[in-house]
């Protein structure tokens, strides 16, 4: 799409609030999409996008589907939670970084919510899951 483009990515494991925050440190501006669940799911699981606006050390920005980005240089992350919508997500952050000369990491990261399990997971299937995570990004 954007033959000009310099991409790198880059697998991490943990928490998904510390990886975002600890890749998007540096850079010019750190861009979420706006998280639509609600309820119980958003009691159990959190919301990823306050943890972050809250730790994040660059400025963060939350915006909605509707949302058009304008011109900028530097460096453009982008967080991919789910495969859902990230072709979309992907396609305007590689046309907002080709367009304003900016390089463009994409992050994604996941953590299960019990500690636990997330122990057992890493050991016991940790190879699956960065396999997932590298067919996702």
């Amino acid at each position: 799409m954007a033959p000009d483009l310099t991409i790198t990515t880059v697998l991490e494991s943990g928490s998904r609030v510390a990886v975002l925050t600890r890749v998007a440190d540096g850079g010019e501006l750190l861009v979420l999409g706006r998280e639509t669940r609600k309820g119980f799911d958003r009691l159990l699981f959190g919301a990823t996008t306050a943890a972050v606006a809250a730790r994040a050390t660059v400025p963060t920005a939350v915006v909605p589907d509707s949302w058009r980005p304008k011109p900028c240089a530097g460096r453009i992350v982008v967080g991919l939670r789910a495969a859902e919508h990230s072709a979309e997500l992907l396609e305007a952050a590689i046309a907002h970084a080709a367009a304003s000369g900016a390089s463009l990491e994409v992050v994604h990261a996941w953590e299960l919510p019990d500690a636990y399990n997330n122990i057992i997971e890493a050991r016991t299937h940790d190879a699956y899951w960065v396999h997932q995570g590298t067919r996702l990004v």
